[in-house]
């Protein structure tokens, strides 16, 4: 009797044992089952604007405690006026860039600046300028915009409004790539690709509609396009139905 009780008592603990580890096993396959939340990832710091923001009435200052060298400083003019874009005046964008022609710079300007029609001579002998990310909105005049930036690789987007361009890149021996969306009426493009001599094939980029006006000989002529021969100068030009108005 004795014996039976014991053996009685055994079962009943291994089956209590059983019944532990078989419910510690559930819970632990409920928690392996149940999504667990993810930690949330720290929040990245946004990035840095491409280009600095800097107030006209700043822009000397700034230019000068950049440091000299190679290295291209982006700079978004802000506060600019009409009389900010022409080629005269102690605030004039010109003056000031000349004031420390050391320093590279890239410009980025606003989309619109009230009253602005013309740019003539606005950057001409910059040398220090290496791009201009866009031209303002209502520019019509262009005559030797660029003339004399030396450094300047890539124009920015010519406009379709635009209508003098004489001289507008004569002598930017470094420049590579332009883009067109205005028309061309030769006597309003006299020698603007004059010394261009970096411009390669395809790299003269207009509207489709237009590629004609430019490939003329007269044109190729007025525009002082570099090349040893007509079929040379044309094929550095490009129609894009893109830039078509």
């Amino acid at each position: 009797m004795e014996v039976f009780k014991m053996k009685t008592t055994n079962s009943k603990n291994k089956a209590k044992a059983f019944l532990g580890a078989a419910f510690m096993l559930l819970i632990a396959l409920i928690f392996t089952a149940c999504p667990q939340k993810a930690k949330p990832k720290p929040e990245e710091p946004p990035a840095p604007p491409e280009y600095t923001p800097v107030a006209h009435d700043k822009l000397k200052e700034y230019i000068q405690k950049l440091p000299p060298g190679d290295t291209v400083h982006k700079i978004e003019v802000t506060g600019l006026k009409k009389e900010h874009l022409n080629d005269s005046g102690s605030g004039s964008l010109r003056s000031i860039l000349h004031f420390d022609l050391n320093k590279k710079v890239a410009l980025k300007l606003p989309k619109t600046v009230e009253g602005l029609t013309d740019m003539s001579n606005c950057f001409a002998e910059c040398e220090n300028l290496v791009s201009v990310a866009n031209i303002p909105s209502g520019v019509h005049e262009m005559r030797g915009c660029f003339e004399g930036c030396i450094r300047l690789k890539t124009a920015p987007v010519i406009p379709y409004g635009v209508l003098e361009m004489s001289y507008c890149f004569k002598g930017c021996k470094n420049l590579t790539s332009v883009t067109l969306k205005c028309g061309c009426t030769p006597d309003w493009f006299k020698d603007t690709f004059k010394d261009c001599n970096a411009l390669g094939a395809g790299s003269i980029k207009v509207p489709k509609a237009a590629y004609h006006q430019f490939i003329t000989a007269e044109a190729l002529n007025k525009m002082a396009v570099p090349g040893t021969d007509d079929e040379e100068k044309k094929a550095k030009f490009k129609g894009l139905a893109e830039l078509n108005p």
